[in-house]
């Protein structure tokens, strides 16, 4: 099997899918004119969102490019809120897309970058604040402690002067989406009673564990390096045949809803193996004898993956890579009673790379193809295997 030939076309797939990610939902633009346009917005990820508004009237439609100073606002349907203001970033005066959290008395605004996220709150004369904590190293003797000063507190205690009863939820506060958003929503319906204080919500999906049943067949290839002959590794084989068996198991799909293209999943299978061939027999570097060998054991074989989806569509190509823990049960072999404890004993190990391509049916719920290459270090330093295995799982539910 040709290693470099399989991971030449495992990145050539690759490269084919990252310049077509785009993922466009139903959503408005609202011009600089406040005029409002309904079509489909490409949903990004939370960074990119901040700097571009890509937008198109419909699936046929060309693609649209809107920037912060372009538009006043956009919104996906029933999700998250972006509006154009001019902030202050590390310092300087810029114009993003700020993702609009709270519209009340004051506004709560969230601003996502590399560097991390960062809170502001339009005043009800129109300022922008920054909500911050800062760093700060604490000297006590010869030791240096790093403590976070909560800077947002006083800032948000001054803001919120005119309710006082509101002190302990401001002190207690936490520089985070869900405990901001309560204690401005909170300050809102304190002192204004005749406008309603408006959450715009994302939506929020909860971890889940995606569960399929996997089926397929195993090609199987295993190696011998004839040159490391010692006292304690007395056989050189020749000519090691295998055979094709089916495999069957689970697949677990670990599904958060802060990425949708990159999942975690470990897929336990079993498969049995066999092979013969025949071999030398040495001691003390002399050869003593030649025969023939075989062998029959079951595979408890535990993929590792990190999963990658190239299109968030119904029909997605996907990349696979990941690592192999394979545990030898039951093991019989022929004319080699001594090494019939020694594999069954120990653990192979190695890795994985697959191509695939799912179909979603339901939410979390879908069928999907794989052609994976595995190369696992056997049990013995001198053998070694390379294996291909074209797989296919069909859900089960997702809990």
């Amino acid at each position: 099997m040709k290693t470099n030939l399989y991971l030449f076309l495992l990145l050539s797939v690759f490269q084919l899918g990252a310049s077509a990610q785009s993922e466009f939902h139903p959503g408005f633009v609202v011009t600089n004119e406040m005029d409002t346009l309904h079509g489909l917005i490409d949903n990004r990820g939370d960074i990119l969102n901040t700097h571009l508004c890509r937008f198109k009237v419909n699936e046929t439609s060309p693609i649209q490019d809107y920037e912060p100073e372009d538009i006043n606002s956009y919104r996906f349907i029933n999700d998250k809120f972006y509006i154009s203001k001019k902030v202050n970033v590390n310092g300087l005066p810029v114009v993003k897309f700020l993702e609009f959290l709270v519209d009340g008395v004051v506004d709560l605004y969230l601003y996502r970058d590399s560097y991390g996220l960062q809170y502001y709150i339009e005043t009800e004369d129109g300022r922008m604040l920054e909500l911050k904590e800062v760093e700060t190293v604490v000297h006590q003797g010869n030791t240096a402690y790093l403590r976070k000063k909560k800077e947002y507190i006083g800032t948000l205690k001054s803001i919120f002067h005119k309710a006082p009863q509101l002190s302990y939820d401001i002190e207690t506060a936490r520089l985070n989406r869900v405990s901001l958003i309560k204690v401005v929503e909170s300050y809102h319906n304190e002192v204004c009673t005749d406008q309603k204080c408006i959450v715009y919500k994302k939506n929020v999906k909860k971890n889940m564990v995606a569960v399929s049943i996997t089926g397929g067949i195993m090609w199987e290839s295993m190696n011998h390096d004839i040159g490391k002959v010692t006292p304690e590794n007395r056989y050189v084989f020749h000519d090691l045949a295998t055979a094709n068996k089916p495999l069957i198991g689970l697949a677990f799909q670990f599904i958060t809803p802060h990425n949708q293209r990159l999942f975690f999943q470990i897929e336990p299978f079993i498969y049995k193996s066999s092979y013969h061939s025949t071999y030398e027999y040495w001691i003390n570097h002399v050869r003593s004898g030649t025969g023939s060998f075989s062998a029959e054991y079951t595979n408890l074989y535990t993929n590792f993956y990190l999963r990658y989806a190239l299109l968030k569509n119904k029909c997605q190509p996907t990349i696979y890579t990941g690592l192999i823990i394979n545990t030898a049960l039951n093991y019989n072999s022929t004319n080699m009673p001594e090494m019939q404890n020694k594999l069954g004993e120990m653990l192979s190990c190695g890795y994985a790379l697959g191509l695939g391509v799912s179909h979603k049916i339901k939410e979390n719920k879908e069928v999907s193809l794989r052609l994976t290459y595995h190369h696992l270090y056997g049990a013995l330093s001198y053998m070694s295997s390379e294996n291909i295995s074209l797989t296919v799982t069909v859900p089960i539910g997702a809990f």
